[in-house]
């Protein structure tokens, strides 16, 4: 079930009806409520407050029928200068509203202390009603529709409501009011990369250094693939880019994409649009998912969409949704409203404004944010203590938790460390692994995806090596020395054409190596064949935009299944069982629900279950509760 009108905007002092609609005729049948200012009968209708209130106020309909069944509009109150005692005028609402391309609006007025006068519908620098470049009016009288073009118009619409009346036969206006009409495509996109001095679709990636320099480093690629060193100055073409760095929440080093307007954007509605971004990087092997929330709403100029990131991406996929106008959100910044830390507008230094703090000056001058930078990113580094309430029989535990990837690009791939630490306090849980190792991973650069559809991509494959240690360093059991080779089939699913909403990452490999300290007798090798996957669920950005949609709950899963050639210690603790040497299938799961508070701070629900190497030892469900520092943005697996 749903309410309509969706874009729901209304003047002070007036009323707005609204409707529930529902595959369900039984759900139709609502109870109405508020939170904010303002009333709402029971038929539905809103009776907006005088004054504009300091925050917009909710309506929600309930069924009477199945009290879950539930939904929620946010109301838009803008301020009315048209009033009943006041001077004639033409009272008209929306005032503005965001449409997109070949969609309608209605629109309503009527004229106030305007005897003998009827309205008259206008579309502003189009004669007709009825015109492919202005849209189409259709109706007459207090409530018309406004049907947007089919093709995103290079301005703003303006929709005129006229008093007008007959004057010796002829129609004179006595007054008007005007409405102004945002039309956005349904959805928009570019392709950028750092692969050569080429722009790609109309996008370029520049990469900066903050600390660098008089004033901050740009540094771009020329026609030739050479990378091009550019000093910050005061030349206009570097401008946006210097915006985009000072409105950006990147601490020292990063990248500036420019990207050009892509069809459907244009200097009228750029603003009205906020940017999702699905990148890979220098810093992670991992792909990463970037929001406003995470990296700031980027600059709008006359011709581009400019957004800094705190990675050095090597591709960029940029999407743009349309948002509806909104109190709550901060949307991309005009370019006259940012200023450096000399209070120069436009901006002419990117060098951080907190550069010469006490205790900034100290993070600088040890190359902090640097560590952070390259050891930090999402998806590549996190740690935690958790507290389990049950675990394999036990109670009131801690459970450690230390996962973590730090890397560099080096020639064709990422040269990285990847860390694993899992430990439970249980005396019977010995939840007990340390692997850690040096592996170096793959995978294509320029074009990424093997097929692309509109709502599924298929990635072209992806391959780790790795060779290091698992061990069990609390329990002082087994230590083996592993090689691995590892193969990663990518999948990513959109909805709405939102990307990466959904990924799954399958994945098969072998492992082989040898102990060099074991507690049991163990003259043979190990050699294992594993399975498995690793997925992400991240809750739609363009939905439920100011709940979920800024600082998104995302799931993350992962499950592996080892097939063991030869035996290893084993130790079913699900059964209170002993240890013992055993080859067979041994599995691993784990399951975790992160709930944002800010992007930096979220709570993490984990379940665990099975065993890791090199002491498999078989865990029943382990649910943990914790709270992580991470850095902002999320990553594909």
């Amino acid at each position: 079930m749903w309410i309509e009108p969706q874009d729901a905007f209304v003047l002070t002092g007036e009323k707005l009806p609204l409707k529930v609609l529902s595959i369900d005729p039984a759900d139709r049948n609502v109870m109405w409520t508020i939170s904010g200012d303002g009333t709402i009968d029971s038929s539905g209708v809103y009776t907006a407050p005088a004054d504009v209130p300091d925050s917009p106020p909710t309506v929600t309909a309930i069924s009477k029928a199945n009290g879950d069944h539930k939904a929620k509009v946010t109301i838009i109150v803008n301020a009315s200068s048209c009033r009943a005692d006041g001077p004639p005028c033409v009272k008209l609402e929306p005032l503005t509203a965001l449409v997109k391309a070949g969609k309608t609006v209605t629109l309503s007025a009527r004229a106030v202390n305007l005897p003998g006068t009827y309205l008259d519908w206008t579309i502003k620098g189009h004669k007709k009603k009825d015109d492919a470049s202005g849209g189409k009016i259709e109706g007459s009288g207090n409530a018309v529709k406004y049907h947007a073009p089919a093709v995103v118009p290079y301005k703003t619409v303006e929709v005129i409501a006229a008093a007008t009346k007959l004057v010796s036969g002829k129609p004179v206006v006595v007054t008007s009011a005007t409405a102004e009409i945002i039309v956005v495509a349904r959805y928009v996109s570019a392709h950028c990369y750092w692969i050569d001095g080429n722009r790609n679709q109309g996008c370029n990636i520049i990469e900066f250094n903050r600390l660098k320099g008089e004033r901050g480093t740009f540094a771009s690629k020329d026609v030739n693939g050479k990378v091009v060193k550019t000093p910050v100055t005061d030349d206009p073409n570097t401008a946006p880019w210097v915006l985009a760095v000072n409105a950006s929440k990147a601490l020292v080093t990063g990248s500036v994409l420019e990207v050009k307007f892509p069809h459907g954007v244009t200097a009228s509605n750029c603003k009205s649009y906020d940017w999702k971004i699905v990148t890979q990087t220098e810093e992670s092997p991992n792909i990463l998912i970037y929001g406003p929330a995470d990296v700031g709403s980027g600059i709008c100029t006359q011709t581009e969409f400019v957004i800094a990131l705190p990675v050095q991406a090597v591709w960029a996929d940029v999407s743009g949704f349309p948002q509806i106008p909104d109190p709550q959100r901060t949307g991309p910044a005009a370019a006259s409203a940012s200023s450096d830390c000399w209070g120069q507008n436009p901006p002419q230094t990117i060098l951080p404004c907190d550069r010469n703090a006490p205790w900034m000056k100290i993070v600088y001058d040890l190359r902090l944010p640097w560590l952070s930078t390259n050891l930090g990113q999402a998806g590549s580094a996190q740690g935690l203590v958790q507290y389990s309430p049950t675990a394999a029989g036990t109670t009131q535990n801690l459970l450690f938790d230390l996962r973590a990837d730090p890397a560099k690009k080096l020639g064709y791939g990422w040269l990285n460390v990847p860390l694993t630490f899992e430990k439970s306090t249980g005396p019977n849980s010995n939840l007990d692994a340390l692997i850690v190792g040096l592996a170096y991973d793959v995978r294509p650069l320029k074009d990424p995806n093997l097929k692309r559809f509109s709502h599924f991509i298929v990635r072209k494959p992806q391959a780790q090596i790795q060779s290091g240690v698992e061990i069990a360093p609390v329990t002082s059991h087994d230590a083996n020395w592993i090689s691995s080779g590892t193969v990663k089939f990518p999948l990513v699913f959109n909805w709405h054409q939102q990307p990466s909403l959904f990924t799954v990452y399958p994945v098969t490999g072998l492992e082989g190596g040898s102990h060099f300290e074991t507690h049991f007798l163990e003259n043979n090798p190990i050699l294992r064949y594993f399975v498995g996957t690793d997925g992400s669920f991240r809750w739609p950005f363009n939905f439920t935009h100011n709940f979920l949609g800024g600082t998104p709950i995302t799931f993350e899963y992962s499950y592996r299944t080892r097939w063991l050639a030869y035996a290893e210690p084993t130790t079913d603790v699900v059964n209170n069982g002993t240890e013992k040497l055993g080859s067979g299938r041994h599995s691993f799961v784990r399951g975790t629900l992160n709930l944002p508070l800010t992007p930096n701070f979220q709570i993490q629900i984990t379940n665990l279950r099975g065993s890791l190497p090199p002491d498999f030892r078989v865990l029943g469900n382990v649910w943990a509760f914790g709270l992580t520092l991470t850095n902002p943005g999320s990553s594909e697996h």
